[in-house]
């Protein structure tokens, strides 16, 4: 990107964590890389950093991404924004950060915005960086009506239910997809913004976790008088004894 006397772009940095989902990684890119002003100069640089040195990083698909700057880059954002993860691990189940993301995130600046993606929120509150402040999520309201914390709502709320609230909302929003597909004519697009997804593509990544098939596939199926599509699915998807857990609450950037 070229420069001009005078000219800076608000630098985004995004930080790439294991376990990222590609599609949301891409969404800063897709929102902050496209403006220009009115001479035809991107109004924004975004750049891609991780945690360790530039390299590998896994995703919740069968591919990594090389990410080519590192930890060091979170030093020159204008704006951090962090994606959602699948494997934040001590982040959402302790509410504590690991000790290579601790040491990332002091490298930010004093007066740098921050944001998050769906349950990058975790890591926002992790670092305390939410204590205080006002933080907009699709959980977030429960814990100021029960007056505690986010971090203590979480921890109260698994304790309770057996899940976190992320992956609650997410489990009620694969069950209203499932009704929609199975009683409803809706397209694809429809059910995915009806049950609370956003988008088909983020719909069918979750339904996959959880059911193994695509929306297509399960509404095939369970129209040709099969209902065995994901049978004992709520065992196997979220959580429990043996089960594999998956984050996925669908949240504005916060």
């Amino acid at each position: 990107m070229s420069r001009e006397p005078g000219f800076r772009p608000h630098r985004v940095v995004v930080l790439a964590l294991d376990g990222l989902l590609p599609f949301e990684l891409g969404i800063p890119h897709r929102i902050f890389g496209r403006p220009k002003d009115a001479r035809g100069r991107h109004l924004y640089d975004v750049v891609t950093c991780s945690v360790r040195p530039p390299g590998p990083v896994g995703t919740d698909a069968d591919f990594t991404l090389h990410v080519a700057h590192g930890p060091e880059a979170l030093a020159t954002a204008d704006t951090v924004i962090i994606p959602t993860s699948y494997e934040l691990g001590p982040v959402i189940e302790q509410g504590v950060l690991t000790g290579e993301l601790a040491a990332a995130l002091t490298r930010i600046r004093p007066g740098t915005r921050l944001a998050s993606i769906c349950t990058g929120v975790y890591v926002l509150a992790a670092a305390g960086l939410l204590d205080g402040r006002p933080a907009t999520t699709h959980w977030a309201h429960m814990a100021e009506q029960e007056a505690m914390s986010v971090r203590t709502f979480t921890r109260r709320f698994r304790e309770e239910v057996g899940v976190s609230p992320g992956q609650w909302l997410t489990q009620q929003r694969v069950e209203r997809a499932r009704h929609l597909l199975e009683s409803t004519g809706l397209s694809v697009d429809q059910v995915a913004r009806d049950a609370g997804f956003g988008t088909a593509q983020s719909m069918r990544q979750h339904l996959q976790a959880v059911l193994g098939v695509t929306p297509t596939a399960y509404r095939r199926t369970f129209r040709a008088g099969g209902n065995e599509v994901g049978s004992g699915w709520v065992g196997s998807g979220w959580g429990g004894s043996g089960g594999t857990e998956r984050h996925g609450a669908v949240g504005a950037l916060s």
